[in-house]
């Protein structure tokens, strides 16, 4: 059994298997490594062998894990609905793909809640979030740079060319994640994680790795064009601002956060600031000379262009659609991971979007509630604000304790969790791993602040 023993305590020591297995997590590592290599389910296997050696301790040394009855129960209950769902489906075979892969995520959840049970185990897991950003953000800041946008760089430097805005088309960065706007929601969470080390460090060299997760990170949200991502991280800069002015970050510190930002600046693509606020008219035309469109576009409201971009009217139609089908089926939905299978049915009765494949819903919560019903939308919408709330006590908690630099990391991790569950708004469930990710953490907040208060 000494092998064993070697074996476990190598996985848990200093939470080295946790922070692997955060990493790996967060850059989708093991879907890299399934396409290049065709090694599967490192994910899987990563949080099977973390999960036996957190029973193996329980057997060997006594400890009993803590903390898993509450995420247990919240993410058992969700399940249950998610299974009774499959009742009204319309492929019940979409629906049990998608029950096994909550089973993945409710192992994520369970994983951080028992082993993330002190401020240095949480620490721990924000260094390995920041060094999955500088990892996926250096390499799309490097991809930018050089223009080497057809190349995937291993999987890392995924793009896609679309429409920005006018007659403008250009690389979107989709990263490891494979989609714009998801690998902007992603990053979102990095950046105030960078910016609550930075402000933090006592010695200039402490400086330097939370500078570069939180410029490449900010660089990589604004290489992806995605407007739920730019206004996630203006919502997340205005819940900033108080924490500024709480905390008083050294002056040194601040001024090197604005140099960051200076040096963005001229560094932004052509057409972001276009697409963020809508005014396509204003758009620079290719070549060198600027021009605006002779066309009957030019007569229009900004709101009558709008109307007319297909993404919009799509969004608006998926909305709507989403809330048809909530409305037909209030109790148990149309099934888990069956909206798209439903979409056509409404949306050709609606008449507002003309394209004819199957669609998702955009919209995490409005999604929730057509497929599992209401049950589904209360039981998610309740786990959310576990997660907010608990984040709030535990940083009051650790505040009044003294430990007001764990406080302020908890309030930067609540500050990016607002700001994905912000973007979620504008994107359905599709790479759901780090949103578990990110219940798993608000579940464990509260025994963080508990052991060390």
């Amino acid at each position: 059994m000494g092998w064993l023993q070697t074996a476990y305590r190598a996985v848990l020591r200093d939470d080295r298997g946790l922070a692997l297995l955060v990493f790996v997590l967060y850059t989708c590592l093991s879907t890299q490594v399934s396409a290049v290599f065709g090694v599967g389910r490192v994910m899987s296997l990563l949080s099977g062998i973390v999960a036996l050696a957190t029973g193996m301790r329980w057997l060997f040394e006594g400890q009993r894990p803590s903390a898993w009855l509450r995420p247990a129960l919240w993410i058992g209950g969700y399940g249950l609905i998610c299974i009774a769902s499959i009742s009204g489906a319309t492929e019940p075979e979409r629906a049990w793909d998608a029950i096994a892969f909550l089973g993945k995520g409710a192992l994520i959840v369970m994983i951080l809640a028992v082993l993330i049970q002190s401020a240095v185990s949480l620490r721990r897991v924000v260094w390995a979030v920041l060094a999955a950003g500088i990892v996926m953000g250096t390499i799309s800041t490097a991809q930018h740079m050089t223009g080497m946008f057809e190349h995937p760089l291993g999987g890392f430097g995924e793009t896609r060319y679309s429409h920005i805005v006018g007659q403008l088309h250009a690389f979107r960065a989709s990263g490891s994640i494979g989609d714009p706007n998801y690998y902007a929601q992603v990053m979102l969470v990095v950046v105030p994680l960078a910016l609550d080390r930075l402000w933090s460090a006592k010695r200039f060299w402490q400086l330097v790795l939370p500078s570069w997760a939180f410029f490449v990170s900010l660089y990589s949200i604004v290489l992806t064009y995605s407007r739920a991502g730019g206004l996630s991280a203006v919502v997340m800069l205005a819940l900033l601002t108080p924490v500024v002015i709480r905390r008083r970050p050294r002056l040194v510190n601040l001024a090197v956060t604005c140099v960051l930002l200076i040096a963005l600046a001229p560094l932004l693509p052509e057409g972001y600031l276009s697409r963020m606020t809508g005014f396509h008219h204003f758009l620079t035309s290719r070549g060198d000379k600027t021009s605006v469109q002779k066309t009957a576009e030019t007569t229009m409201t900004a709101t009558d262009q709008l109307l007319l971009e297909p993404s919009f009217r799509g969004r608006i139609s998926e909305n709507i659609v989403s809330y048809q089908m909530f409305r037909d089926h209030p109790v148990l939905g149309v099934g888990v991971n069956n909206y798209e299978a439903n979409y056509q049915r409404y949306s050709q009765k609606l008449g507002i979007d003309p394209r004819t494949e199957r669609r998702s819903a955009h919209n995490l919560y409005m999604e929730t509630l057509a497929e599992t019903g209401l049950p589904g939308g209360v039981v998610f919408g309740s786990m959310l604000c576990v997660l907010l709330c608990g984040a709030r006590r535990s940083r009051l908690v650790l505040s009044r304790s003294g430990t007001s630099k764990d406080a302020e990391l908890v309030a930067a991790l609540t500050i990016g969790s607002i700001g994905y569950f912000v973007a979620a708004l504008f994107l359905h469930a599709t790479f759901t791993y780090h949103m578990w990710f990110l219940l798993g953490l608000g579940f464990a907040l509260p025994r963080v602040a508990e052991t060390s208060a």
